[in-house]
Parts: C-alpha cells; sequence; structure tokens
C-alpha cells in the first residue's frame, strides 16, 4: 500500500484504477482530513487509520512539508514502519 504526500498549487486531477479506489481528494490541512470520515461517507483503509494516528508521521510531516516546502525532510528509504 501507498500514501503519496506532496505539494501542489492546484489540485490536479488524479487518474485512479475505479476497481481499487472509489475517491480521490486533495486536503490542505491536517484537521480537514481527520474531520473526513465522521462529515463525510468517507472509509479510510485501516493501514491509513493507522498511519494518520501514529504521532511520528502525518503529525510530523505534514507541518514539515507545509513549513519547508521540502519533501527531502522526510524521506526515509531505509525504514520500515511496524504499526500494531
Amino acid at each position: 500500500d501507498y500514501i503519496l504526500i506532496g505539494l501542489c498549487k492546484d489540485q490536479i486531477p488524479v487518474a485512479h484504477n475505479p476497481e481499487e479506489v472509489e475517491e480521490t481528494r486533495w486536503v490542505s490541512d491536517l484537521r480537514e482530513l481527520r474531520r473526513l470520515p465522521r462529515s463525510h461517507h468517507y472509509v479510510f483503509t485501516p493501514w491509513f487509520e493507522l498511519l494518520a494516528k501514529d504521532e511520528d508521521c502525518l503529525e510530523l510531516w505534514w507541518p514539515t512539508i507545509k513549513k519547508t516546502g521540502d519533501l527531502g525532510r522526510i524521506t526515509d528509504m531505509g525504514s520500515i514502519r511496524s504499526f500494531d
């Protein structure tokens, strides 16, 4: 499974496989992302739920990217994360 994190000026269309993904959405704020499941029909995969709750992941990644615009600061190709 993958999560794509990036910065873009405009909300570009995402070409996804409709047999695997029902819908995609751009969010610009971590609080907005956390409100989605309660306020709409959104269902996240179990692995994404774990990632979103992990303080070392989105809690640190999101502000770092927004502040610096540098994805290299969060890149870690050497670690394998285990979410229990």
